[in-house]
Order: C-alpha cells, then structure tokens, then sequence
C-alpha cells in the first residue's frame, strides 16, 4: 500500500488473507529537541510524605518532609503521630486517630459514658448507664 508524501494512509476496511499496517503520519504541534540522552517519559506523582520536589520514587527521595511527617534516621520522610505526641489534641468524647500526614477526632461510642481511646465499645474508659464492662 503505497502513499502519497504528506498524506496518512489506513488499512482498508475489507478483509484480506494478507495483513495490512496502516501508517499515520504524526504531526507534532510543538518542536521537540533532538538531544543525544534526552529520554520522553512520564512525570509522576512525588511521594504523599513529600512537601514539594523528588529525586524518584518514594518517601526517601523527598528534597523536604510535608506537613506531618519528618525526616528519621533512615534518611526517609515518615508519618508523625500526632496522637502519640499530644494526648490532649482531641476534645472530651472523641478519640484521637492518626492518619497518613496528620490525625482526626473521632466520636467516641454511645457506650462510653465521658472518655475512650479507641473506636468501639472496647475503647471506653467508663461504661455509661445501660452499658457494663466486658470480663476480658
């Protein structure tokens, strides 16, 4: 299947015992230098650990540690126990959850009567009227 210069060519629509290529000639809208190592590929995403800049992939190549995490003796960004840290973040009924960067506070059961430190009936410091403690 021969072309004409300039014009792209397809398969034909019909079926033949021989395979045919289409060829397309694409027309780049911008110019792209042709540099002796340049490589085209794709830019993904830096680390969620990452503020800003990465080298590759993965929170050891950040350039700087995003709110919520800090840089530790293995040289990588990692996540920052706010709950750990400070007890007090969280107001009365609810708990403190940490999550990737920063934490969230969350309503403690029906169950505990004021206080808890975890999710669930389990997580109750005091049982409130209604509600006993478990055996185990």
């Amino acid at each position: 299947m021969n072309a004409e210069a300039g014009r792209s060519c397809r398969a034909k629509e019909e079926r033949s015992a021989s395979t045919q290529w289409a060829r397309i000639d694409a027309k780049v809208p911008f110019d792209i230098p042709n540099r002796s190592g340049f490589d085209l590929s794709s830019c993904l995403e830096c680390d969620a650990a990452c503020a800003d800049n990465c080298t590759g992939a993965g929170p050891e190549t950040c350039e700087t540690c995003a709110d919520g995490y800090e840089r530790k003796e293995s040289d990588r960004c990692q996540d920052v126990d706010e709950c750990e840290r400070n007890a007090s973040l969280c107001e009365k009924g609810t708990y403190c959850e940490n999550v990737p960067g920063s934490h969230e506070c969350k309503l403690c059961d029906r169950a505990c009567e004021s206080a808890c430190l975890g999710e669930g009936p389990r997580g109750c410091v005091d049982c409130t009227v209604g509600y006993r403690p478990s055996a185990s």
